[in-house]
């Protein structure tokens, strides 16, 4: 054969915060510990890694002894590491500010830890909207990847072995590189012998005018499955017999000979549990999910609250920003899998508002803080709320429903109100609130009650509530349900 495939391998790993020591140590254990010691023996094969800064500090902090074996495979140009968000999170999700403040973090614990600087980005959950390419480009980064099924999106079409090229595409004036990533073709490869699987793709590959280059997932995390039963020391002794037919590289050094690249755009397109084809738009999962929306709601507030208050105080902005980008990670915005805990673990959800807490309380100078009663739109959905803040609890209230819907208790950094209307996954039902009122007969019995409603009751959840009184210096609101004739207790 005249040409050579080229092959770049990837692997990714991330964990939320909240996750247990345990789930840090499996993942360590089945998944990046045997890849390393497997690459380090089969030094005729490069990798691109991704490891969040969440996993790369809990390695150094806890496994420190791999990080020689890491600074090895670097010395050797045989492995690149990417860049991204500090703490994984949804790049489309985040203000401009947060997303640049996130990437740089990453990008400078990559220089001092490795002495490298990275030239590209990996998005958390594949998540893309196009105003992503400014910040990626001034953050210095030259290329990002996406999966292949968002390339089908935009009109591109497959070659003949149904793999797709990297293409170039931009926004506002600013232009970035974007590989596709061969996600079935991981799979595959993950399932049998190497060997025999790159003999079958070669019969398709043929002899082509140019040499090819295919970016494959390895990892169980960059595929959205298990780890569980790969040996990679097997895998990548098939990848090293198959060494002679297959040139193995890095994206930066495949980067500097592309020349050529057709130019597209690409839809915003998220898929936060991608090992199911699930694709939405990035926000969707918003809208889906409440309890998601909630979080990011009091991210936006304490993300306003953190540059507007602490201006002139750098150290304690940037002490603020660190807990409020703990918040930001992508595991509070998908539900959760065997592999990566999320949105319904409860640990995750309780570690982002606890970051959240704490961020705010930085914002606070000791003994300066007054109490306040106010009214703006803390939830985002266009209608404002009654906001009560004191120096030890926050207490969000809506006219509909007249329920409580976050309540903080700021010494403990502690939300009441972090709960799942349903465990099994989407609700429309809405956030869970306190306080909401139930009108029920007095003969009801405790066994009666339940989701469906109460038998000859009204629940008033959902009920435009009237404010007869706002008195903000004693910080009361007075709320009051108008009467509604056809309704159980309708003239209460």
């Amino acid at each position: 054969m005249d040409k050579k495939l080229n092959i770049i391998l990837c692997a990714s790993a991330h964990l939320p915060t909240g996750t247990s020591e345990l789930e840090f140590e499996a993942l360590y254990n089945t998944e990046i510990k045997p890849l390393i010691l497997a690459l380090d023996k089969f030094q005729n094969i490069n990798i691109v890694f991704h490891y969040s800064g969440v996993i790369l500090s809990w390695m150094e902090q806890w496994h420190p002894e791999i990080f020689i074996l890491i600074e090895d495979l670097i010395s050797r140009k045989q492995v690149e590491f990417l860049g991204g968000g500090f703490y994984a999170p949804v790049l489309p999700l985040l203000p401009l500010s947060d997303k640049i403040g996130q990437i740089e973090m990453l990008t400078t614990y990559l220089r001092k830890r490795f002495g490298k600087r990275p030239q590209g980005c990996w998005l958390s959950s594949m998540a893309w909207e196009q105003n992503l390419v400014g910040p990626l480009n001034s953050c210095g980064m030259s290329y990002t990847f996406l999966q292949d099924v968002q390339f089908s999106g935009t009109g591109i079409k497959p070659n003949a072995q149904g793999t797709y090229s990297p293409c170039v595409t931009e926004d506002q004036g600013k232009p970035i590189t974007v590989f596709p990533l061969a996600g079935e073709l991981g799979r595959e490869l993950r399932k049998g012998n190497a060997g025999s699987f790159f003999d079958e793709y070669l019969l398709k590959y043929g002899n082509a005018e140019n040499n090819e280059t295919v970016v494959i997932p390895l990892s169980g995390e960059a595929l959205g499955e298990s780890s569980e039963g790969v040996d990679y020391r097997e895998l990548c002794a098939g990848l090293s017999s198959a060494a002679n037919r297959l040139t193995f590289s890095t994206t930066a050094k495949i980067f500097k000979s592309l020349r050529g690249l057709k130019k597209t755009y690409f839809p915003g397109v998220w898929t936060p549990e991608h090992h199911t084809g699930n694709e939405t738009h990035p926000r969707q999962f918003l809208t889906n999910y409440p309890e998601a929306s909630g979080i990011y709601s009091k991210m936006i507030y304490v993300h306003t609250l953190v540059n507007n208050q602490l201006r002139g105080d750098k150290t304690r902005k940037r002490t603020a920003l660190q807990e409020l980008w703990k918040a930001q990670d992508s595991g509070v915005f998908r539900l959760g899998s065997p592999l990566s805990p999320g949105l319904l673990h409860s640990p995750v959800r309780k570690a982002a508002y606890r970051a959240l807490l704490e961020a705010e309380k930085i914002t606070r100078e000791k003994g300066k803080f007054n109490p306040s009663l106010s009214f703006f739109d803390f939830d985002l959905d266009g209608e404002g709320e009654y906001v009560l803040q004191d120096d030890k609890l926050n207490c969000c209230v809506k006219t509909r429903g007249a329920g409580i819907f976050e309540l903080d208790y700021l010494p403990a950094a502690w939300n009441y109100l972090d709960t799942m209307t349903s465990t099994s996954g989407f609700n429309d039902g809405g956030k869970r609130c306190a306080f909401t009122d139930w009108l029920a007969p007095a003969s009801t019995r405790a066994e009666q009650t339940g989701s469906g409603g109460i038998p000859g009751g009204r629940f008033c959840g959902r009920e435009e509530y009237e404010v007869s009184e706002v008195d903000r210096l004693r910080r009361r609101v007075i709320f009051r349900l108008p009467s509604k004739a056809g309704l159980p207790w309708g003239e209460i």
